[in-house]
């Protein structure tokens, strides 16, 4: 088995086949996500079993460097378990969004939507800007294999959502008979709201199973839905949301989310969400400026959720700081200055 690596970065020019880590020569990165996808779908299973990542950077992420403004539709391959894609970003974000690293910025349909069964998405910041289109998302899972498995990872979501703008999500799921599994963890998402139009961060709808563990909502209409019963949510912070912080029945095992509202907003089958922080203050580092780390004074997330809710899925924060004791709640673990270990982007997530 072996690694096919790739390149992307906004910087370079169509042509290049995204072997090397580099802007000029044939070998250049590809000039897009959408433009790996299209030059390396396969099948990654056939002879022995491959696994396919590509690594996302923007001017090689030495400074300021253009968005990659493409759609990316990751379709045509075939995967397993074992033989999985990896689309990750160059370097970290460090848990604020950074117009100077790889992001996606669009302003219409599905800016990353897969079919796929097994596809992790690590680290990417993506910006959704529209003031008329609906119905659309920042990552669309429609896997049609019960058995798919994905996971999403450290990534920063948020809208510029005006004029007409509604049913857009963060992260989407959707397939009417297909109850594969999604992860979203350690992942920001603020300004997914417009008005009273639906606008979520996570929306479990028909029959995908997902479990969402150690994130961050703040600003958004509904930080979690489920249509049907099937999302577990743990150690996750809502803060400033206009409607419900979530919406629907969630699964047994649920508990340790925090919020500034009254309620969170669901039932939990079995009950047991003892651990649930209601009518909390929350202190962000400069929320003003879109820093939701959380600060040295923070009484309402610190030192409150449950260690280790992914059974060994993740032991990090969005930062990539090693989470240690008792975990904060949210995607962001405070450590006091030089304290805590820092793991680079490429290999704080490395697996299937």
């Amino acid at each position: 088995m072996a690694e096919i690596l790739r390149f992307v970065d906004p910087a370079s020019s169509a042509g290049g086949d995204g072997t090397v880590q580099t802007l000029t020569g044939a070998t250049r990165a590809y000039v897009s996500l959408s433009a790996w996808e299209a030059a390396t779908q396969q099948d990654l299973t056939a002879g022995g079993g491959n696994t396919a990542r590509v690594v996302c950077s923007s001017n090689l992420d030495a400074g300021s460097g253009a968005a990659d403004t493409t759609l990316v539709l990751v379709d045509g391959w075939t995967t397993s378990a074992t033989c999985y894609i990896t689309i990750e970003a160059n370097s970290s974000h460090g848990g604020k969004w950074n117009a100077n690293i790889y992001r996606l910025e669009c302003t219409a349909g599905n800016i990353i939507r897969t079919p796929e069964s097994f596809v992790n998405i690590y680290g990417i910041q993506i910006q959704y800007t529209t003031s008329s289109d609906t119905y659309a998302q920042a990552i669309y899972l429609n896997v049609a294999d019960s058995a798919g498995v994905i996971k999403i990872g450290r990534c920063i979501i948020k809208g510029v959502l005006t004029g007409t703008a509604a049913n857009i999500r963060g992260v989407y799921t959707y397939h009417a008979t297909a109850t594969f599994t999604f992860y979203v963890y350690n992942c920001m998402f603020y300004d997914l709201v417009n008005g009273t139009n639906v606008v979520r961060g996570v929306s479990q709808d028909t029959a995908p199973v997902g479990y969402v563990y150690n994130n961050t909502f703040q600003n958004c209409r509904v930080g979690l839905y489920t249509g049907t019963n099937k999302l577990k949510a743990v150690n996750n912070l809502f803060k400033g949301m206009t409607g419900s912080p979530c919406s629907g029945t969630f699964l047994n095992g649920t508990d340790y989310n925090a919020t500034d509202s009254a309620s969170l907003g669901y039932t939990v089958t079995g009950g047991g969400n003892t651990h649930d922080r209601l009518s909390q203050t929350f202190t962000f580092v400069d929320e003003t400026n879109d820093d939701f780390h959380l600060a040295s004074t923070d009484a309402g997330a610190r030192d409150y959720g449950v260690s280790d809710p992914g059974s060994g899925l993740f032991s990090d924060d969005i930062d990539g700081v090693t989470r240690t004791g008792t975990w904060d709640i949210g995607a962001d673990e405070y450590v006091a200055a030089g304290g805590g270990t820092i793991l680079p982007m490429m290999m704080a997530h490395h697996g299937g």
